[in-house]
């Protein structure tokens, strides 16, 4: 599923997304010239915000380019991080650029409602639904099992 979690996580934390955006020559935790913009002074850095998990651009001389790898990828494609529709288009260049293989299209894991969330297999048939395609979450099995059932 296409997710800021999930390119996260395929991305090494965002560390890649920067790698493939950031084109000057850069090491982690080292100021460097930002190339986003006509930079005069060495005072751009990227590193690992253990607060979030993830890395982090920070840029002293102009804050604007400061941010996480969808902020910065938002900032170079002209789209507002802050956004839903935005945000959106902000993973799927991401997924598209760096191959993720993320199925854009697929939302067959989507929505899960809270509603049903906990339900168990044993009382399924007491839901007041029509029906329900796709996805229970069974605590035994920690897993989402596919299935379409009709309820009475």
């Amino acid at each position: 599923m296409l997710n800021k979690d999930e390119i996260l996580r395929r991305t090494n934390k965002g560390l890649d997304v920067f790698k493939h955006y950031i084109p000057a020559q850069w090491r982690v935790g080292r100021n460097f010239l930002n190339p986003l913009y006509d930079d005069k002074k060495a005072s751009c850095n990227i590193y690992f915000d253990r607060s979030s998990g993830a890395y982090r651009l920070k840029d002293f001389g102009n804050d604007n380019f400061s941010g996480d790898c969808f902020d910065i990828v938002g900032k170079i494609k002209g789209l507002d991080c802050n956004n839903s529709k935005d945000f959106v288009e902000i993973l799927k260049t991401i997924n598209r650029d760096l191959s993720l293989g993320f199925d854009e299209n697929n939302q067959s894991f989507m929505p899960v409602l809270d509603k049903y969330y906990n339900a168990s297999l044993n009382n399924l048939q007491s839901l007041s639904v029509t029906s329900l395609d796709f996805i229970m979450f069974s605590k035994s099995l920690k897993s989402v099992l596919p299935f379409s059932f009709a309820c009475l």
